[in-house]
């Protein structure tokens, strides 16, 4: 009787024991947490290697390395119009790839955004712009290289060349040195013939209409504005001024109208002098001509797009380059050179400079993209071997602990203690 009330547990112990139930319900299972991250980790590891080894389908693996490797080529003697052909045409290609199942447009966005990229890495406002166009073909490539080359300058400064009975090498390596971009512009024997034969094409030293047709076209919109008697009558004018080479241009200068048209906007609202509005107006003009270099550009670009309406119609196509399949801009893209040769031959002059400078800019340019697909395809090849030997090493690692565990023999059982006397 005595023993049994001594195996009772007493009130002062009954606390002990609640104490410790808590204590062992929160116990942290940190094995098991080092297990699963472990787990986890390697798993990550063993998905991405795969993901970058047989994400990239073989098709796609090719059209980089064909940009890649014409990339190279162009530093070599490259003639600017057959190298923009190439660009345009093998740069949507590429452009049109995954990485890792990662579309190509992007992968680079997402590279060109990293934080402490220099300057000229760096994303900017028409990157998404530029890399869409690039994806939809090569015609939407080529019409949004358009808008980016400085034609206005080129086409003067290809007038003095032209203007020239001898024309020397040093002659065109002076014309190429002009060009400050963030890398070097090859001058060597082959961009010097290529500049030659843009000379002969085009015949630079008689001058341009499309510059003339500028100065007619300002010389309209400016008396429209002249003759307009209330700030909202010359505030339209001065806009329809800028809309009319082309309305990406005319953003672009009124993005900036702080720094170029505000101050003579100002004028135009508050003065009632003639004088003082057509210099007003005038000043906006030359502004946009000297520190926006997409005037001329705009201008080839609106008369380039009737062409290719009538060529794509021809054809049975979409009008509307963004309606097309990358195969048909392609077929359009291909005979448009020709037939606007043949219909506008002042256009197709222009063109040929156009042309000549967005072939410099894929020479300057084409090699940081280069730089980026060498090593990535390199990767590809290596995690397409990597990628299957670490499935199979880690699969291996957990049968054969798995299977060694079941080989363990069972612990011994307690001895039951024996009966109370």
């Amino acid at each position: 009787m005595n023993s049994e009330a001594a195996d009772q547990p007493t009130p002062a112990d009954a606390p002990d024991s609640a104490a410790q139930a808590p204590s062992a319900r929160r116990r942290i299972p940190w094995r098991t947490i080092r297990k699963w991250t472990r787990r986890t980790l390697m798993a990550i590891i063993v998905g991405a290697t795969l993901a970058m080894g047989f994400g990239m389908p073989p098709a796609d693996a090719v059209k980089m390395r064909l940009f890649s490797d014409a990339v190279v080529r162009w530093q070599t003697n490259p003639d600017f119009r057959k190298v923009q052909v190439e660009y345009v045409e093998l740069g949507s290609d590429a452009m049109r790839t995954k990485t890792a199942f990662v579309d190509t447009t992007t992968g680079i966005m997402a590279l060109r955004s990293l934080p402490f990229l220099p300057k000229e890495l760096a994303v900017n406002e028409t990157s998404l712009r530029h890399y869409t166009n690039f994806t939809r073909g090569p015609l939407s490539a080529y019409l949004h290289l358009t808008t980016e080359q400085g034609v206005a300058d080129t086409l003067k400064m290809l007038k003095p060349l032209g203007e020239k009975a001898n024309l020397t090498d040093q002659d065109v390596v002076d014309f190429l040195s002009q060009y400050k971009m963030d890398w070097p512009v090859v001058k060597d024997a082959g961009s010097i013939q290529g500049v030659r034969a843009l000379v002969r094409d085009i015949d630079p030293g008689r001058g341009f209409e499309v510059m003339e047709n500028l100065r007619v076209l300002f010389d309209r919109q400016i008396s429209a504005v002249l003759s307009a008697r209330t700030y909202g009558e010359r505030i339209h004018a001065t806009a329809e001024l800028l809309k009319a080479t082309d309305t990406w241009w005319a953003r672009a200068v009124i993005d900036t109208s702080n720094k170029l048209t505000g101050p003579r906007f100002d004028v135009l609202a508050r003065s009632g002098n003639p004088v003082e509005v057509a210099q007003a107006v005038r000043e906006i003009v030359d502004g946009a001509n000297s520190r926006d270099m997409y005037v001329v550009g705009g201008y080839v670009l609106i008369l380039l797009r009737p062409e290719i309406q009538k060529v794509a119609a021809e054809l049975g196509y979409p009008t509307d380059p963004a309606a097309m399949t990358p195969a048909q801009q392609k077929d359009v893209w291909a005979r448009l050179d020709d037939r606007i040769r043949e219909t506008n031959y002042e256009l197709w002059r222009v063109k040929q400079v156009n042309d000549w400078l967005n072939g410099m800019w894929a020479q300057v340019y084409g090699s940081v993209y280069a730089s980026v697909i060498g090593p990535t395809l390199a990767i590809r090849d290596a995690c397409q071997v990597l990628g299957p030997l670490m499935l199979l090493s880690w699969v291996g690692f957990v049968m054969l602990k798995r299977r060694a565990g079941e080989d363990e023999p069972a612990p011994a059982a307690a001895p039951e203690p024996l009966p109370a006397a």
